[in-house]
């Protein structure tokens, strides 16, 4: 068997496999005995059907299949062991042959395919020139700083109960029992409910400074509570009319005038968050099973870091998003149309787009550093990105068992990990990018870098609806 190459465009080979009637002849014969073997035809004992008789009814078949294997298995091993970067798999060229598969020809086969060759990695411009790319960076401020002190300390805070209501603690919880009066045909109801200072009106917040558990209040819900937190009241009490009736109630509201009555309202309990110091204690908290952090300036130090590492990710998505740009405007790669109708364009019947030619350029571009860097997607990459899936679905509450589970299922839906691998293909190429183009770092605050990813990724006009 011989397989002879040569190039027959910018970027096609075309690849000449022959096959001699001596080099499938004795392997014909043996096929042929075991089909003998195996038939079973009316006349002839099962195994004892002539030669003569299985030619004549499964020759062509035999002889096609057995072609068909070793021109698959010697187009494999030359595509396996070649120094080319080819793209897409082989198609027949025009000038193919067709052959009938009759033995008694006893004919030498020459199959002749071509196939796409990626221009080398070098020759693109955005990666071997016009290649120095915009690293964006945040410039983190010290109000930022202490923002995401506040969010860590609020996180490791316990709820205390206060012997007073304090000045100027809008966190603060008041919890009241407030007694409704009779209203048409309803009892008088007790109605326990709990606001934050903040949710209440200036003027009643005035009055509760300084108050203590036992005091007593009179006044209306308008007058107590901010409008848009008053349907809570509202809510809480329709509860305990239901709760109180002997009946079913499936519809029922409040009266016009519910929000304008006089109500007595008992302070119950007063409720207040403690706030951690940035102590050795909560250090050792907030490190985890990370390196303990000594001090609150290496606190704040890991937490510049993890404010900035927010925008990172986006950061190397412009430097993709731009790498591309370049690729697709400042490029030309020379594929024959048959190629992109076969593997690119779903309707074959249309015709081949600019865009579709553009596109394919990315894609040739982006296999072709793949295969120079060495990204490959293996099982492990697919079951961590899986199981990181399923533990932000579940919000970490479920157990191991339980992701890993779903893990399994996602691994036997081919739609799913069709969708994995293209996430995970772009987080390796990105990672890729970025460690290779050379840089430029510019710092921007948050404002900036926010309006920068607006500009750069604008939203489809039905996502901002």
């Amino acid at each position: 068997m011989q397989i002879n190459t040569e190039r027959v465009g910018p970027n096609t080979e075309r690849i000449v496999v022959q096959i001699e009637s001596r080099e499938y002849e004795k392997d014909y014969k043996g096929e042929l005995k075991k089909a003998a073997g195996k038939s079973s035809f009316k006349g002839f004992r099962k195994g004892k059907v002539p030669l003569g008789f299985v030619e004549k009814t499964q020759g062509q078949s035999i002889l096609y299949n057995l072609i068909y294997n070793k021109l698959n298995e010697a187009m494999k091993e030359h595509l396996r062991e070649s120094k080319e970067n080819y793209l897409f798999d082989p198609l027949p060229a025009e000038e193919q042959k067709a052959y009938t598969f009759e033995p008694a020809d006893k004919e030498d086969f020459q199959f002749v395919f071509d196939i796409l060759v990626a221009p080398p990695l070098d020759s693109f411009v955005g990666w071997s020139t016009d290649n120095e790319y915009t690293d964006y960076k945040l410039e983190v401020n010290e109000e930022q700083i202490d923002e995401k002190v506040v969010e860590f300390q609020r996180a490791h805070s316990e709820l205390i109960d206060l012997e007073k209501v304090e000045e100027n603690e809008d966190k603060t919880g008041v919890k009241f029992e407030v007694v409704v009066p009779e209203l048409g045909d309803r009892p008088t109801a007790e109605v326990n409910i709990k606001f934050l200072m903040e949710e209440l009106n200036d003027s009643f917040r005035e009055k509760l400074v300084g108050a203590v558990p036992g005091d007593e209040f009179e006044g209306t819900i308008n007058e107590f509570v901010k409008s848009e937190f008053s349907n809570n009241f509202e809510t809480t009490y329709l509860t305990v009319i239901r709760e109180q009736s002997d009946e079913e109630i499936e519809e029922i509201e409040v009266d016009s005038d519910f929000y304008d009555t006089k109500m007595k309202w008992a302070l119950e309990e007063i409720s207040g968050v403690k706030w951690p110091e940035i102590d050795d204690e909560f250090l050792k908290k907030v490190s985890g099973t990370g390196e303990l952090i000594k001090d609150e300036e290496e606190f704040r130090e890991k937490l510049k870091e993890l404010i900035a590492r927010d925008y990172t990710g986006v950061s190397r998505s412009i430097i993709i998003k731009h790498l591309r740009e370049r690729i697709i405007e400042n490029n030309q790669v020379d594929i024959p149309e048959k190629f992109l109708k076969e593997f690119v364009q779903k309707a074959k019947e249309s015709p081949v787009d600019e865009k579709m030619k553009k596109d394919t350029i990315w894609s040739i571009f982006a296999t072709t550093l793949a295969k120079e860097k060495d990204i490959n997607i293996t099982e492990e990459d697919l079951k961590t990105f899986f199981a990181n899936q399923v533990i932000s679905w579940m919000q970490g509450q479920g157990d191991q068992s339980l992701v890993m589970s779903m893990v399994e299922r996602l691994m036997q839906d081919e739609s799913a990990k069709s969708n994995a691998v293209d996430n995970i293909f772009t987080g390796k190429l990105s990672e890729v990018v970025y460690n290779s183009v050379p840089k430029k770092e510019v710092l921007l605050s948050a404002e900036d870098f926010d309006e920068l990813i607006e500009k750069t990724f604008p939203k489809a006009e039905n996502e901002e609806e």
